[in-house]
């Protein structure tokens, strides 16, 4: 399998509720054949890890090729950011 492939992400849609808030991001990326890991990132730390969920929808593809998301995981990695009240 190959390196990760980074996925650029922008918000598509929010519904906003009392408790949370669903909100749906959307991404363009070309994939070769074979398995792919992907990577989203910047998403917020408070992240509902069970309520994660990816979807692909291939825009050009030969007939009767599939796409399949065999697993979806959330990773939380500690960033270091600038003082910004310095």
């Amino acid at each position: 399998m190959s390196e990760p492939t980074r996925v650029p992400t922008q918000i598509a849609r929010v519904t906003v509720y009392e408790d949370r808030a669903d909100v749906v991001r959307q991404g363009d990326v070309t994939l070769n054949a074979g398995a792919s890991v992907l990577v989203v990132e910047g998403l917020p730390a408070l992240l509902s890890d069970a309520l994660v969920v990816a979807h692909l929808e291939p825009i050009e593809a030969p007939a009767g090729a599939s796409v399949n998301v065999n697993d979806v995981r959330v990773t939380r990695v500690s960033v270091d950011e600038p003082d910004v009240l310095a």
